[in-house]
């Protein structure tokens, strides 16, 4: 029988990438810089016009994009993408 593993417990920041349509009165630059604030030295993101942005992040695998609703995972000075679903199955916001 193969042995069995469970995740241990951790906490992480995180910040998710909004969608055009979930910004509101915030536009596309606003966001870009609220993520590059966040992602510290470790995401570029390119705002090509007031409707769209891309999210690069520079991980120790490479670089790696990230897409809107995407989640950007920051724990012990690294940054890693997560999509939306994988999210919210894993992770919960502590009190």
């Amino acid at each position: 029988r193969m042995p069995i593993f469970q995740s241990k417990p951790i906490q992480i920041q995180a910040l998710q990438i909004k969608a055009r349509a979930d910004l509101n009165s915030v536009s596309v630059f606003e966001h870009a810089s609220e993520i590059e604030a966040f992602g510290k030295d470790f995401v570029k993101v390119f705002a090509a016009d007031d409707l769209s942005l891309t999210v690069e992040c520079i991980t120790l695998n490479g670089k790696v994009m990230a897409n809107p609703t995407d989640w950007l995972m920051l724990k012990d000075d690294e940054v890693y993408p997560c999509p939306d679903k994988v999210f919210k199955e894993r992770y919960e916001p502590v009190p």
